[in-house]
């Protein structure tokens, strides 16, 4: 109401759980969270007199052995790609809780389960993918995934432009030119569009064993990347006393030294 008061955009993203708020078949779970969704719209319209045009949908399915909700199970794809149909059957935009994870540390897992479920639900229509830099369901943040996150997201909203067909992009007079036999490396049409039809970034480079180079894991360049940009970004003061940081920061270093061990 506060938001509607001063003239904001409105969307409510219902967390439908399947299994404890909702039917635990992915078909009930998905009726509810639709019948929810719509509801939203209605009251976002009761309070704005404007129809919202976007459908959010924080899905998840919980597990039955512990009543944790999961983020990384391929029913967040399947959720995915089922809100975004039902969101076109309707003529609106969606989000879903796509490329998140269950793993708690930036690891295979964490990619594996975030590029799935973010490419699934993408390709089937959907506008926006859940929160970055989240470790384990909600359970805790990362600074480093966050710098992981950033970097499969520019790759992956490179890919989602797609590319240009043309007269210019075919290239078929440098064909000609080049011939039968012949290499394209020092042409023109090579050096006006290499940079714009190469994706690079820096957090994943192209390496090879011969460069003689210490090989890093992604996950520790990004620690090191996300460190950098604290230490020369941060300049708050703590808003606690001096023992009770001294306590924090020692559990932030604790937690650090078990993750080298």
């Amino acid at each position: 109401m506060q938001f509607a008061a001063a003239g904001m955009p409105l969307d409510m993203t219902p967390l439908v759980m399947a299994g404890s708020t909702a039917p635990v078949t992915l078909a009930g779970a998905l009726a509810q969270q639709n019948a929810e969704v719509l509801g939203s719209l209605f009251i976002i319209y009761a309070m704005t007199g404007k129809i919202a045009k976007y459908v959010g949908s924080a899905h998840s399915n919980d597990l039955m052995h512990s009543m944790m909700c999961s983020f990384g199970s391929p029913n967040q794809a399947l959720f995915g790609i089922a809100t975004a149909q039902m969101a076109a059957f309707y003529g609106l935009t969606s989000g879903s809780n796509s490329g998140l994870t269950d793993a708690l540390y930036p690891d295979f897992q964490a990619g594996f389960e975030k590029s799935f479920s973010a490419v699934c639900s993408v390709l089937a229509g959907s506008d926006a993918i859940g929160g970055q830099g989240i470790v384990g369901a909600d359970q805790g943040f990362s600074f480093a995934q966050l710098v992981l996150d950033d970097a499969w997201l520019d790759a992956f909203n490179y890919t989602l432009q797609g590319f240009t067909v043309d007269e210019d992009t075919l290239g078929f007079e440098t064909i000609e030119e080049v011939g039968i036999g012949g290499n394209f490396l020092s042409e023109w049409h090579t050096v006006e569009y290499m940079r714009a039809s190469w994706w690079k970034h820096d957090l994943f480079p192209r390496q090879t064993f011969q460069d003689g180079e210490p090989i890093q894991t992604a996950r520790q360049r990004a620690q090191e990347r996300a460190q950098a940009i604290i230490e020369e970004n941060r300049t708050d003061e703590p808003v606690i006393d001096g023992a009770q940081c001294a306590m924090l920061d020692k559990i932030v270093q604790d937690a650090l030294d078990h993750l080298d061990a």
